[in-house]
This record gives C-alpha cells, structure tokens and sequence, in this order.
C-alpha cells in the first residue's frame, strides 16, 4: 500500500546502527518504524475508542487477509484480555461460510481496504446482519466504504496516517494498525496508564534489550526460500491429479528481489 504524504527526509531509526549499513527496501522500512509509532500516536482514537465499545459488549470474531491475519490474532487476544469476552481470529473465508453465529460481532481489519476476500467477509455479516459489523483501515474512502454507505448499521473506521509504505512483507502498517488497536481498546475500557510515548519507549518494555540490532541486522542477512504448491486436475477427464509450483529463493545481495525461481510438477 503507498502513502503518499509520507515525508522522505524523517529522522533516523531507532534501531541503534541500522543507518550505518547500506538500507536494503526492508531495512529502509524497519527505519521508519519510529516514525509511525509517532504517527499512530498522534492520532485522534475517538471514532476508534467508540467502535470498540460496541465491540466490547459480546464475543468477537476478528477477520484479516495476508499479512493482516497475524493483526486478527492480536486484536483477538487483545480483546479477550480487555473486555473479558471471548474472541478469534477467523479467515475471511470462515466468515462468509458461517456469517451468523448467535450473539458475536465482526471486525474486518484491511489496510487499503481494498481486499476483496475482507470486502465479501464483510458484506456476508451484514446480509446476515450480525450486529455489530465493524471494519478499520488506514486510508480515507476505500472501497469498503462503498459496503459500508450501503449497509447503515455497519460502523467504518478510517485512519489515514502518513506512514511509510509496505513493500512485500506489511511492516509499518502492522504496527500502526497494533498501536491505534491498543490505543483504542485502552481508551474504551478506560485504562488510564497511556501507552508511552515514542518506540524506544516502548521497546524498553520488551526483552529485546541489547541484542535487537543484532537479531535485526541477522534477519537482514537471511536467505529466504519459499515453496508454493497446488493441486491440479488435468486430462480429458480431467481424473488426473498433479502437483504443481515453484521455489522463489530471495537473496540478500539482490535487496529483497527474487534471485531464484524454479518450477516442479509431478503425479
């Protein structure tokens, strides 16, 4: 997704010593992170901290595609933890089979909102009208408002941060997503502690402690291989079944881009 009122000239990283390293386009994005933080902190989570409310009342299924799953299972356990009520992640396919169970509320989290596979999970609740059905992104008039103008009782919540782009892996959408979650829930379950200020901050909470930009600068220098295999029907009668894909191999040395592709088929 890209942001276009993301300014180039932002402070640098606070991973200590990342800057000091040729930027590869995931380092460059790691170099952003504290500015989004910054951002997401920024930001006014009224509309957010209302929608939560409603949410808070019942047990919730949290819905995301790609990369945002891993934002479903967070706000899933983020969820249980603040309100007490039962909560999961669910695929938007899961959503669409089984859109009404008895007395649990939807959240579609998409960062573009333009996910088709969040769009149908999304209208599936509303047909079915499960109450509540909420989706939260980060740009203003995605295409999931369209369902959302369409079906009244839906809420939408939209937060436009100026923040680096994602490139293939979700980066500093993730963490926007993650804090704006938190600050939402902690405002509407009235926690009064606020979160701290700034990344480093917040990194001193965690266990990362001195090691961090070692493990980042490792992470760097990994290899990545990934094997991508599907099942095909072939033949006249179409009775024959073949396994076909592909290993993408991505190397440091080509700064995130594929290096290696190599395909197989077999019985």
């Amino acid at each position: 997704m890209q942001h276009s009122n993301y300014r180039a000239n932002r402070p640098k990283s606070v991973v200590t010593g990342l800057n000091e390293m040729p930027l590869s386009r995931y380092a460059r994005e790691l170099s952003a992170l504290a500015d989004t933080y910054r951002e997401a902190m920024a930001w006014n989570a009224e509309d957010l901290a209302r929608v939560v409310s409603t949410l808070a009342t019942q047990a919730l299924r949290v819905t995301g595609s790609g990369g945002s799953y891993s934002l479903a299972s967070f706000c899933a356990r983020l969820h249980a933890l603040a309100t007490g009520q039962p909560a999961m992640a669910a695929t938007p396919l899961e959503i669409v089979q089984t859109p009404y169970p008895n007395a649990t509320g939807l959240l579609c989290l998409t960062v573009s909102g333009r996910n088709k596979d969040i769009r149908a999970a999304f209208e599936a609740s509303a047909l079915a009208e499960t109450k509540p059905t909420a989706a939260f992104c980060l740009v203003r008039n995605s295409p999931i408002k369209v369902l959302h103008e369409r079906y009244s009782f839906t809420d939408l919540v939209e937060a436009p941060l100026p923040i680096a782009p994602d490139g293939f892996l979700a980066v500093n959408s993730l963490l926007a997503v993650c804090v704006l979650l938190t600050r939402g829930y902690r405002t509407a379950m009235q926690r009064a502690a606020p979160l701290p200020q700034d990344l480093a901050g917040l990194m001193a909470h965690s266990d990362a402690g001195e090691v961090f930009d070692h493990d980042i600068r490792r992470v760097l220098k990994r290899e990545t291989q990934l094997a991508i295999f599907s099942s095909v029907r072939s033949g006249s009668n179409r009775s024959r079944i073949s396994f076909c894909g592909g290993c993408l191999r991505v190397r440091p040395e080509t700064s995130g881009r594929i290096a290696e592709f190599s395909e197989h088929e077999a019985d």
